[in-house]
């Protein structure tokens, strides 16, 4: 076979494969990675104590500041004697550290107290930041009034929209793009100025996304704006979820929506792609076959 037609095929080759490739790129999953030595931070997760009617542990990332936040660190391998240090950082620039060392389990826990501190060093976002040998792993969540708790606000209604028209959502689906805005839109009934609203999204794969927003005088609804665009997109793409907290509370809503990479993988486009280069590769092979003898 001509040589100079093999190279051309093995070029429409990789230009095929190559294609494949980056089409189906936005269905990589989003994993931990190890460093070098082994380590591994697999999970953060926040808890509350509850003490009526019973003491129990609860899962939140919203918090009121006369509680404690309770943070539960999962490892991926036993560690005896290697030290995690736990960092908190919240508004007005409240620090709190904590080392843990480590032994032969996998859990680990740390606890950040709220009530000791005034209410205004504390209400606001919240981030803590996990550092284990080469790794890091933050978790956010926000500390709202404890006052709030006794208001009778409550969540009407929640709805996912595309765009905004006049501070209501336009466009309501739960289908989204990489590159779209989620516009997570509330209407709250019997609402106060100062309510705090919260809203925790979350994606079934790992990752999350936490922003807040305080009542102004006469406001009976609001929205969050989450941006994909800011994110890559193995970590936008998949499932995801929003749930919204009214002054401390979780709400009953909860939405889930669908994002897909832009332009997603058509496997048919893939195959008209490889047909047209071997289509031009047969024509030129043909051309040059008979191409006559200049010797």
């Amino acid at each position: 076979m001509n040589k100079r037609f093999v190279t051309l095929l093995l070029m429409a080759l990789f230009l095929t494969t190559t294609l494949l490739d980056v089409k189906g790129a936005g269905n990589t999953s989003v994993v931990p990675n190890r460093n070098p030595q082994g380590y591994l931070l697999e999970n953060i997760t926040l808890y509350r104590i509850v003490k009526q009617p019973v003491v129990k542990a609860e899962e939140t990332q919203v918090f009121l500041n006369n509680e404690d936040v309770v943070a539960v660190i999962s490892v991926g391998e036993p560690l005896p004697g290697k030290k995690m240090w736990c960092s908190f950082s919240g508004p007005n620039n409240t620090q709190y550290e904590e080392v843990v060392v480590l032994g032969e389990k996998r859990l680990y826990s740390c606890t950040l107290p709220l009530s000791k501190y005034p209410p205004g060093d504390v209400v606001g976002l919240w981030n803590l930041t996990v550092h284990l040998g080469d790794e890091t792993l933050t978790k956010s969540f926000f500390v709202g009034h404890a006052s709030n708790s006794r208001r009778n606000s409550q969540i009407s209604e929640l709805v996912l929209s595309k765009e905004m028209k006049a501070g209501r959502p336009s466009t309501i689906t739960e289908s989204f793009l990489s590159t779209d805005k989620v516009y997570s839109w509330i209407e709250i009934k019997d609402s106060s100025q100062g309510d705090e609203i919260v809203w925790v999204f979350r994606k079934s794969e790992g990752g999350e996304f936490v922003t807040y927003h305080v009542l102004k005088q006469g406001e009976t609804s609001c929205y969050a704006v989450f941006e994909l665009s800011k994110l890559r997109t193995e970590e936008s793409v998949g499932n995801w979820s929003v749930e919204v907290y009214l002054n401390g509370k979780r709400a009953p809503h909860t939405k889930t929506f669908m994002v897909s990479p832009l332009g997603g993988f058509n496997p048919w486009a893939s195959i008209v792609t490889l047909l047209m280069i071997l289509g031009t590769l047969i024509v030129v092979f043909a051309a040059i076959t008979r191409r006559p003898s200049t010797s």
